[in-house]
């Protein structure tokens, strides 16, 4: 399988593919065309994961369908010898909520029998990380920021900085994680950041006082623009949240050394420079999404399967990545990854 790009609408179903084998070669990566609410792909056979399979920066956002989603969550069924979750029945598994694709796979052969169990994404994912005021180069610690996580969920956005107090994150849901938080902007009467709003950033505050600058946009789906000043604009924040990627293996699954299976968030936009200097903060990063991987054959793991959160932007130009500055805003909240084996799958 060369690189793949499923066609799919903004904010809309689930991409879903039925497939008999599926090897995707070094270099080379599968992945949807438009934030959705998921991809979904069942293999009949085995499964080689050489290069990359992601839903990173790709789940969907406020534009969803609105198709109600169940109090727990989206479910699938499978058999298990040994376990004894089952049995359920047809309604316990409702799949419309990602569309008229996945609707119909929802595996009837394992409801009747007690030797059943579950997986799931939940329907309320990790909490936003909470917002935090202060001078943003000694502000509070950045563990108050980071977005929280849900078992069996996506993550939570991350809370933003301001001296006046930047945004709160967003809280993920079933196919997304959460949004930034937007950064305040500047100065003792700066505009305080735009909270989350589920899978929205938020918007930076601008720094109205003069030499003052403009706080960063929280990351999401879509992204928070960054504070507009006169003095300095605030970037804006990364595009996406990590999503949903299911994946169910009827043979034996591989991911190799230079394999990636992820469903990641994305950075917030930095405060302009000299940002944490004259006390504007970045923006929030978005929450990791949700991994389900089932497999009936076996499972062996030499490469990476994750859902991060993004990192949060900075006050200004200062270093980025995973440094510890304590003028960062908050990273997401990391997502949920199952691995399961099954009696049969696909």
């Amino acid at each position: 399988m060369a690189d793949v790009t499923y066609p799919s609408s903004t904010d809309g179903n689930a991409v879903v593919r039925q497939l008999t084998s599926i090897t995707i070669n070094t270099g080379d990566t599968v992945s949807v065309q438009n934030r959705c609410k998921g991809l979904i792909l069942y293999c009949q056979g085995d499964c080689v994961i050489n290069g990359t399979l992601t839903m990173t920066a790709k789940g969907a956002g406020p534009g969803a369908p609105s198709s109600p989603v169940p109090a727990n969550g989206l479910r699938w069924a499978w058999l298990k010898s040994g376990a004894s979750d089952g049995p359920f029945t047809s309604g316990d598994f409702p799949l419309g909520a990602l569309g008229p694709e996945a609707s119909p796979h929802n595996n009837p052969d394992a409801f009747g029998n007690p030797e059943a169990i579950a997986v799931q994404s939940t329907k309320v994912g990790g909490s936003g990380g909470a917002k935090t005021s202060g001078p943003v180069t000694s502000g509070p610690p950045s563990a108050d920021r980071v977005g929280g996580t849900s078992t069996n969920g996506t993550g939570g956005g991350g809370g933003a900085m301001g001296y006046n107090g930047g945004g709160t994150g967003g809280v993920g849901n079933c196919w997304g994680g959460g949004g930034g938080g937007g950064g305040g902007g500047a100065g003792g009467s700066g505009n305080t950041g735009d909270p989350g709003v589920g899978t929205v950033g938020g918007l930076g505050g601008s720094g109205p006082e003069g030499s003052r600058v403009g706080g960063g946009g929280g990351a999401g789906a879509p992204p928070g623009n960054g504070g507009p000043d006169p003095d300095g604009d605030g970037l804006n924040g990364g595009a996406g949240v990590g999503g949903l990627l299911c994946l169910f293996v009827g043979g034996d699954l591989t991911v190799g050394p230079s394999g990636v299976i992820s469903s990641n968030g994305v950075e917030g936009g930095d405060a302009a420079p000299p940002g944490g200097g004259s006390n504007a903060g970045g923006g929030g990063g978005s929450g990791g999404g949700r991994i389900i991987i089932v497999h009936a054959g076996t499972y062996t793991n030499n490469g990476s399967v994750v859902c991060n959160g993004g990192y949060g932007g900075t006050g200004g130009n200062n270093p980025q990545g995973s440094g510890g500055s304590p003028e960062k805003a908050g990273t997401g909240g990391a997502g949920a990854v199952t691995v399961i084996q099954v009696d049969a799958a696909a």
